[in-house]
């Protein structure tokens, strides 16, 4: 156990009773006590982006004797920061100050990790996420079989008697994706037979990318470290008494430099909870320098829980960040009910995450919402084609009740679950060179000329069944063959769209393959 001491400044920002300290720290001192929770294939709770080559570029930038004055930013776990405030020394006399800090006295204590066992760090790492997972455990013996019994019971207490009745804001119903994921990751390190499968698959991926030769930047990367070294660190971040939540760049560049000491002002948060602590990142990173909209969203679907987001969209919606796209998302990609689970990129901030054949976040946004706007304005005849499946309420009531996520969700649902079942058979539902089904723009023009030529037919739905027999008979003529070898480019922007909305109508005025792709520009 090591002891770290520093001498202070302690303050507030107005009438918050969050306490701030500002201290001078060595880089090599920040390395050693602040985790950095970064979001991997592993760790979908954490809510740091990966630790970028660009900080290779910070180690020259030191080198070469520059300065770099800003503070960086730390969160310190509740209870772990120690505050000791000091008088002012009496060599100030009455100096007459603009303002006058309280003076203080940190210290807080950090636990030698180097040969700790990845046992021991993974019973050390599920100890401290045992009160978020929503278990009471001091050891992992047993564990998973404690959750599974947990996650029952707290299913059956929290549905209530509006959500049976299908009335209720579908937020309140929300697929708590953080807590399943915090789960997953707390019955994988609970478990020595998951931990140990994972690493014989992750030595296997090594041994295949390391026999390639030559290899990529991602692919040196990946293999730089083994398994246990990967886990071990997230591991160790965890359990760090503080997080850097702004600066992990320019700390561990100047920590790699050959410069003996890089010393640099930090802002410590005092007794931060994780909600807290994503809030922070969120605030530094969407209002100062920009996270991308998708890392933004994932991040907080999959580091926090239902209850922890219901905490911080509140902070969020106070300082102008509505995360509209949050809930859409979710349904999107992780909702088990879902034709699309699992098949969404993550942002390029996330470590570790395979990317080729997955869907793009924004445009799979643009796909969904199509369906969440068909109440608006001046899509009268798409909204009386759900009123009798509604109920046939008024078309302003149905328009309220299509607002809620478990109305109009269902049926992009089995829109897309239809034609996964139909083109799946014909082997074309996939993102793969030559096979351009699951292109975003095709997505888009599949959904449209359906949702438009049934309302200009004024097609009526009495139920989601009946809806699903008119999507599947709707493609009936649309082999799975069109959606091979279109040789135009630029879909999404030029005249793509159209061209295939018209390729569609064509077969279903009983034109062939061979005629389609005679006439359409798409293969031209």
């Amino acid at each position: 156990m090591q002891t770290y001491k520093y001498l202070g400044m302690k303050y507030s920002q107005g009438d918050a009773s969050t306490e701030l300290i500002s201290f001078c720290a060595a880089a090599d001192d920040i390395v050693a006590w602040g985790g950095v929770p970064a979001k991997n294939e592993r760790f979908h709770g954490g809510f740091q982006r990966a630790l970028s080559p660009r900080y290779k570029k910070i180690i020259d930038f030191f080198n070469s004797n520059q300065t770099s004055p800003g503070a960086v930013v730390v969160a310190f776990r509740e209870n772990e920061l120690k505050c000791e405030n000091l008088a002012v020394p009496s060599s100030w006399g009455s100096a007459q100050l603009s303002y006058q800090p309280q003076l203080v006295q940190i210290s807080f204590e950090v636990e030698d990790d180097e040969g700790v066992s990845l046992e021991d760090l993974r019973k050390k790492v599920a100890a401290l996420l045992a009160s978020r997972v929503g278990v009471d455990s001091t050891s992992l013996a047993g564990s998973a079989n404690d959750l599974d019994s947990d996650s029952e019971e707290s299913d059956t207490d929290t549905v209530s008697a509006e959500s049976q009745n299908g009335d209720d804001d579908s937020s309140d119903e929300e697929i708590d994706v953080g807590q399943s994921k915090l789960r997953s990751f707390y019955e994988f390190i609970a478990d020595d037979q998951k931990v140990s499968e994972w690493i014989q698959s992750e030595n296997a991926k090594i041994s295949l990318v390391k026999a390639k030769g030559i290899l990529s930047q991602s692919e040196k990367e990946y293999v730089l470290f083994t398994p246990e070294e990967k886990l071990k660190g997230t591991l160790k971040s965890l359990l760090r008494p503080a997080m850097i939540v702004d600066g992990q760049h320019r700390v561990n560049g100047a920590n790699e430099s050959d410069k003996d000491q890089v010393v640099f002002t930090v802002c410590a948060i005092k007794d931060a909870d994780w909600v807290e602590q994503v809030f922070q990142f969120v605030v530094l990173n969407k209002m100062a320098r920009p996270i991308s909209k998708d890392f933004l969203t994932e991040l907080l679907n999959t580091s926090l829980t239902n209850s922890e987001i219901s905490e911080i969209d509140k902070k969020l919606d106070s300082i102008g960040i509505r995360n509209s796209d949050r809930i859409i998302h979710k349904y999107i990609n992780h909702d088990p009910r879902s034709p699309f689970t699992g098949m969404v990129a993550e942002a390029s901030e996330a470590s570790g995450f395979e990317k080729s054949g997955k869907l793009s976040q924004q445009g799979m946004l643009t796909v969904a919402k199509r369906w969440r706007m068909i109440d608006k304005a001046g899509k009268n005849l798409e909204m009386n084609m759900f009123v009798p499946a509604l109920g046939d309420l008024s078309l302003t009531l149905a328009r309220k009740k299509w607002k809620n996520h478990e109305v109009w969700v269902p049926y992009f649902f089995e829109f897309w679950r239809v034609l996964k079942e139909r083109y799946t058979d014909e082997q074309v539902w996939v993102k793969a060179p030559g096979f351009h089904l699951l292109y975003i723009v095709t997505l888009q023009a599949l959904q449209d000329v359906f949702l438009e030529s049934k309302a200009e037919g004024d097609a009526r739905f009495t139920s989601l069944e009946h809806f699903s027999e008119q999507v599947k008979e709707f493609f009936e003529l649309v082999p799975g063959a069109f959606f091979q070898g279109w040789t135009a480019t630029g879909l999404q922007s030029g005249t793509g769209w159209s061209d295939i909305k018209n390729a569609i109508r064509a077969f279903r005025k009983g034109q062939k393959l061979n005629t389609v792709k005679a006439n359409s520009p798409l293969f031209s």
